[in-house]
């Protein structure tokens, strides 16, 4: 029997005989900088690159996404939902500078950015009272203070980024409300509606609201990245039915709706329907995407937009693109490129993101 290429991908899946190999001895010079759970508590970590731990910042509480000042010199550690903290770091002297409280009746949701200049923190949020996304503002120029917000034109924004133009803002919408009082409940997922949202940098108005289709509505979007031609990659946490073999990661084109890459069966039921993470590589021409339940990590070309390669790692989640490879961490404490294990810190428990410092 003649087996084509999907067909050897789905098998492999199953079977388990795409692993990573032997360690690569080609490397990179960069630095990363993820959360963890350690035998102390909550922390982030900066680690080379080769996964040792270089510096260790302790947190008040389990952390989530890190936030990167353009110059690289300040890092912001956002709390995981419903978190109402988050820490800033100087990477320069590598400690923690000080604490910035959510506003009142607001929530973190685990990610954020800054602006081109570095002058601004933007982080999702939530208006818990009035189940409203938004996007908090800080100067960095006043101690973070918070100067305004915007709001996001749906309900529990995750994942929000600053896309090339250096004006719009990519905001991939859950759709889900939570509340401080119930933490990580769910409170509306008969009637959410996700969607992929721009908006002005400059004025907060709404550029563009693409949905999720109707008859999966229960599709929350949670992790983007910009790839070539202004082309945004999502990938979502299907919260409906496993037998419903929904596909959770996709692209857009600008005045286009959703579109969704066709995965193999034996793939989407492996996911388990999560996606924990994205990436894109530095010349763009693959994004990566992690499914912890699943204990894989799957690539994409950015041209063919097709699955083009699975590893097998236990509860992967965290990834980084450097160059031409990728990096990701697991629960495990495993640090790896797609060719093998890198180290392994014992005792850790690397988180959902990762963080490349410089390239």
């Amino acid at each position: 029997m003649v087996i084509n290429r999907r067909q050897f991908i789905a098998m492999s899946l199953v079977s388990g005989i795409i692993e990573p190999q032997a360690a690569n001895s080609q490397s990179t010079s960069s630095d990363f900088i993820s959360c963890l759970k350690g035998t102390d508590g909550f922390a982030a970590a900066r680690l080379d690159h080769q996964g040792a731990i270089k510096h260790l910042f302790p947190l008040p509480a389990r952390g989530h996404d890190i936030a990167l000042s353009p110059q690289k010199n300040k890092a912001v550690i956002f709390s995981r939902r419903p978190g109402r903290i988050a820490i800033l770091l100087d990477l320069t002297e590598n400690r923690i500078v000080a604490k910035i409280s959510s506003h009142e009746n607001r929530h973190f949701y685990g990610h954020g950015f800054f602006s081109p200049d570095g002058n601004l923190l933007y982080a999702a949020e939530n208006n818990f009272e009035f189940e409203q996304g938004c996007i908090g503002i800080y100067d960095a120029q006043q101690n973070y203070r918070r100067i305004g917000e915007y709001d996001c034109h749906g309900i529990g924004p995750h994942e929000t980024v600053l896309l090339a133009d250096k004006n719009t803002i990519a905001c991939a919408i859950g759709g889900i409300a939570t509340h401080p009082e119930y933490p990580r409940q769910k409170l509306n997922i008969a009637n959410m509606a996700p969607s992929l949202n721009y908006l002005d940098r400059d004025t907060g108005s709404l550029i563009e609201k693409v949905p999720v289709p109707a008859n999966m509505h229960k599709l929350s979007l949670r992790h983007i990245v910009e790839g070539p031609d202004k082309t945004v990659w999502f990938c979502g946490q299907y919260e409906g039915p496993a037998s419903d073999k929904v596909s959770i990661v996709g692209y857009h084109i600008s005045g286009q709706p959703l579109n969704f890459v066709e995965l193999p069966k034996a793939l989407i039921a492996r996911t388990k329907q999560y996606a924990g993470s994205i990436a894109i590589n530095s010349d763009l021409t693959q994004v990566g995407v992690t499914f912890p339940r699943g204990n894989i990590l799957a690539l994409f070309s950015t041209e063919s937009k097709q699955l083009t390669k699975i590893v097998h790692s236990q509860d992967v989640c965290g990834i980084a693109g450097v160059g031409h490879k990728f990096f990701a961490s697991n629960g495990k404490g495993e640090f790896f490129d797609l060719e093998g294990v890198t180290s392994k810190n014992h005792g850790v428990l690397w988180d959902n993101h990762l963080q490349v410092i410089s390239n």
